[in-house]
């Protein structure tokens, strides 16, 4: 699976709603309609900021997310 911030970079707006297309691996922002690569987090099709993702560790069967 892949972590990344849970907003949008242009307007900051939630992801919490948004849709999430498995078959593409994206998910497109509830406002803009903008979609972003789920593995990488770029901008598909808008020559946006891309979103940040986010690296992570199973250690001892606990998730370790960097939030730097």
């Amino acid at each position: 699976f892949h972590l990344f911030r849970a907003n949008c970079p242009h307007r900051a707006t939630p992801l919490s709603l948004a849709d999430v297309d498995e078959a593409a691996d994206c998910i497109r922002c509830p406002r803009h309609d903008w979609c972003f690569d789920t593995r990488t987090g770029a901008a598909l099709g808008v020559s946006e900021a891309p979103l940040q993702v986010l690296p992570w560790r199973l250690v001892d069967g606990h998730l370790e997310v960097r939030w730097d």
